[in-house]
């Protein structure tokens, strides 16, 4: 994970509905702890950056 912060950062997709956000918010503590300071949704397939 530090290496992909260093590379800019990583993706994440869901191929099923019920797996969307799973586990997110466990996920943006451990980004957090990596050194990650922003995640990013899209909308309208426009990114939104939100702190961590």
């Amino acid at each position: 994970m530090r290496l992909y912060n260093d590379l800019g950062g990583i993706g994440s997709d869901s191929h099923e509905k019920h797996h969307l956000g799973a586990y997110i918010e466990d996920t943006k503590v451990e980004l957090k702890a990596l050194g990650y300071e922003q995640y990013c949704t899209f909308a309208g397939m426009q990114p939104i950056s939100h702190e961590l």
